[in-house]
């Protein structure tokens, strides 16, 4: 099996899919962020030697984790656990692996919910901004986003609060992460309790 290959062949796909869907509320879940999320993976992956079957399934998942998007923002989880199991039957890639791809995706839920390494690993890369100098600017796009998406105004008092919540209940789930992005995080942190004061 050429994993590599079949990677490309994802990447390919899903950059056309969001690109025929091109979906201009989707200021932050579009596709940098995915590209983000990818590189994230290969960054934890390689700290963690995984094997190429389990590496392919971690970026598998990180191209597929968001792509529900372009469809339903609610249940996007779901769909692009669908998506990735259409092409990977099409592929030809046995059931457990798309099993394991699919529960990867499904993990990324928030409040996240992670079984195994592989989908620390995919959970870990998804929110790997928390503990990064982007997240003030990921954030103000997010508020951006879910604005556009609902069409209603978010005071920025309340987004604010909101992720302070979301940054207190979240860890990291991996200790690659912990020990790289726990201290930013916390500044991060601050900094938001600072302002809401």
């Amino acid at each position: 099996m050429n994993y590599s290959k079949i990677i490309e062949k994802a990447e390919e796909f899903v950059r056309g899919y969001m690109k025929e869907h091109e979906n201009l509320n989707l200021l932050y879940h579009g596709l940098i962020h995915t590209e983000n999320v990818v590189t994230a993976v290969n960054e934890i992956g390689r700290h963690y030697k995984l094997r190429e079957k389990d590496f392919f399934a971690c970026n598998i998942a990180a191209w597929f984790h968001d792509i529900g998007y372009y469809e339903n923002a609610a249940n996007h989880e779901q769909i692009g656990a669908k998506m990735a199991e259409e092409f990977l039957t099409a592929h030809a890639i046995d059931d457990e692996t798309t099993e394991a791809i699919k529960n990867c995706i499904l993990a990324t839920k928030i409040p996240q919910n992670a079984n195994n390494l592989l989908e620390q690993i995919v959970c870990d890369a998804d929110l790997y901004h928390f503990g990064t100098d982007d997240f003030t600017i990921r954030n103000k796009l997010m508020r951006k986003e879910a604005e556009a998406l609902h069409h209603i105004p978010i005071n920025k008092d309340e987004w604010r609060n909101s992720t302070i919540a979301l940054l207190e209940n979240h860890h990291y789930w991996t200790d690659y992460c912990k020990n790289v992005l726990r201290k930013k995080k916390s500044q991060n942190l601050e900094k938001l309790k600072k302002k809401s004061g």
